[in-house]
């Protein structure tokens, strides 16, 4: 009795058409994952970049001083929320600097909760910029053409079946 190896003669070939969807699928998310640059920000944004992010913060800003204003009545401590208001209407530096001495004089109480105040407007207006950055970047990504992404990963992945099923078949002989 003799044992012989079985060789295999099903080849190990790599559905092309599969392969083509599995690029594109990969040149899609590529598409979504590559870093946003400036320059294509100002190109799809017609350089009002910087200046839709400052218009945000500045609306942040001024709808939190609003309510501020609007809710000073409903407050049990008036007297930190008219101080933070002051201190924001101060138009020059001689009032900021006498509003600033009308703080530092009063309670330690009144001092936190004027100093909270300015905390929470500083806090919502960074995170109006953060959420004004990633806007802007998600709006660009979307720009992005399609077609750019999806047939070269498409090409390159099918060609890359192609070469894998060629050299495997060479190789089997």
């Amino acid at each position: 009795m003799q044992v012989c190896a079985i060789k295999n003669t099903e080849p190990r070939n790599i559905n092309i058409p599969i392969a083509t969807l599995a690029g594109g699928a990969a040149g899609m998310a590529l598409r979504q994952f590559m870093p946003v640059y400036k320059d294509e920000i100002d190109t799809v944004l017609f350089n009002q970049s910087e200046e839709i992010k400052n218009a945000n913060v500045e609306k942040a800003g001024r709808l939190f001083i609003h309510e501020v204003r609007h809710n000073r009545n409903k407050n049990v401590d008036t007297e930190a929320a008219k101080l933070f208001l002051a201190d924001v209407d101060a138009k020059t530096k001689e009032q900021k600097s006498l509003i600033e001495q009308k703080i530092k004089a009063s309670s330690t109480q009144i001092q936190e909760n004027v100093q909270n105040l300015k905390n929470a407007l500083a806090s919502r207006m960074k995170a109006a910029e953060t959420l004004t950055a990633s806007t802007i970047k998600t709006a660009v990504k979307q720009a992005r053409p399609v077609w750019a992404y999806l047939l070269p990963a498409a090409a390159l992945s099918a060609m890359g079946a192609f070469v894998y099923n060629v050299v495997g078949a060479i190789r089997e002989d």
